[in-house]
C-alpha cells in the first residue's frame, strides 16, 4: 500500500520539475543580485556628502522600508494595471520584491560601512 497522496511522476513530469526548479533558483538569485546591487548604489549614495545626491536615497530608503512588501506587490498587481502599466506576471512580483528588499541591503551596507573604525577606513584610502 503506497503512502502518496499522488502517483509517481513520470519522465516527462520529473524533467518538467527539474526545469522549473532551476528556472526558480535563477530567478531567485537574479531577484537577490539586483536587489542587492541597488542597496550598494542607494548605501552609497547616503554615505555621500553631497546632499543633492544623500537626500533622495535617504528618502527612498526611509519611505520604502515602512511599506510594507505585500503591499507594493499589490499595487503592482493591482494598481497599475488601472493606470496602463501592465507588465508580466513575473516582472508583477519581482519588481516590489527588488524596490522592498533594496531599501533594506541599502541599510544593511551603509550599517556595515558605518561601523568600520577610522584608522582602517583612513588605511583603506590611497596614499597621496
Amino acid at each position: 500500500m503506497s503512502t502518496a497522496l499522488f502517483d509517481e511522476p513520470g519522465p516527462k513530469a520529473r524533467r518538467r520539475i527539474k526545469v522549473a526548479t532551476v528556472a526558480g533558483a535563477l530567478a531567485a538569485v537574479a531577484l537577490v543580485a539586483l536587489a542587492m546591487a541597488l542597496g550598494l548604489v542607494l548605501a552609497l549614495g547616503r554615505l555621500s556628502h553631497r546632499s543633492w545626491v544623500r537626500a533622495p536615497a535617504a528618502a527612498y530608503v526611509e519611505v520604502v522600508r515602512v511599506i510594507p512588501a505585500l503591499l507594493l506587490v499589490y499595487v503592482v498587481l493591482f494598481a497599475l494595471p488601472r493606470y496602463g502599466l501592465d507588465l508580466p506576471l513575473f516582472w508583477k512580483l519581482t519588481v516590489p520584491l527588488t524596490v522592498s528588499n533594496a531599501a533594506a541591503y541599502a541599510e544593511i551596507f551603509r550599517a556595515g560601512i558605518v561601523s568600520i573604525e577610522r584608522g582602517q577606513t583612513e588605511a583603506a584610502w590611497p596614499s597621496a
